[in-house]
């Protein structure tokens, strides 16, 4: 498959208008796939003897019901960052499918305007989720390298992503084309970079199980703790 790991300013900033085209024209009680990613991760399950406090949801876009989700399950969480650079304008926003407001202060969350290639590496949380984040940033190698930063040693790293290979490419002109994905990722790019964490939950559900099975031969479900 082609080099699709980076893309250009102008092309990321083209995405990211799309993005928030596509929401404000959203149905009404959408919750972005959230319901999905939560119930594929089988509620985090796996993490129920972990104890955690600080805790930072990458890309929350504008519903945030992952972070809604985590929070009820741990509420031994108290410090919670939502970060989305569109995060401004989903707050700002009178759209009332629009969730994320009713979560920040649910919650009492600080919030990050910044992309994840701009993200502050200095504050260091215990779990860093990012479902469905890495097909809309300009630097996919950059922003792994920061969500390993972003952790705490012996943090937690919740990664969700569908996955594309060069098949998905050539049989959808719509896939090549896509102006709110830039970045397309496969099962590889991830074993490479996922080398710094210890497994709890890998797993790559098959094309009949993913979430456009049309599209996407996979979708990646991935759970791991930084090795000190």
């Amino acid at each position: 498959m082609s080099d699709r790991t980076i893309c250009d300013k102008s092309t990321w900033d083209k995405a990211q208008n799309c993005e928030l085209r596509t929401w404000l024209g959203s149905p009404k009680h959408h919750d972005d796939w959230n319901s999905w990613w939560f119930n594929r991760f089988r509620y985090f399950s796996y993490l129920k003897d972990y104890n955690f406090k600080t805790y930072i949801e990458i890309g929350c876009g504008p519903y945030a019901k992952n972070t809604e989700f985590f929070t009820k399950l741990f509420p031994q969480v108290s410090d919670v960052t939502l970060s989305d650079p569109l995060l401004k304008e989903y707050i700002a926003v009178d759209h009332p499918p629009f969730h994320v407001r009713n979560v920040i202060k649910t919650v009492n969350a600080k919030t990050i305007f910044s992309s994840l290639e701009d993200i502050d590496t200095s504050k260091k949380y215990d779990v860093v989720l990012s479902i469905n984040v890495l097909p809309h940033v300009r630097d996919a190698h950059l922003c792994m390298d920061n969500l390993y930063k972003l952790l705490n040693d012996d943090g937690i790293l919740i990664i969700g992503e569908d996955l594309v290979c060069q098949e998905d490419l050539e049989k959808h002109e719509d896939l090549r084309t896509d102006v709110g994905h830039p970045i397309k990722l496969n099962h590889e790019f991830f074993r490479d970079k996922l080398k710094g964490y210890k497994h709890i939950h890998n797993e790559i559900l098959t094309r009949e199980d993913s979430r456009a099975p049309n599209w996407y031969y996979g979708t990646l479900l991935y759970v791991g703790q930084k090795k000190a």
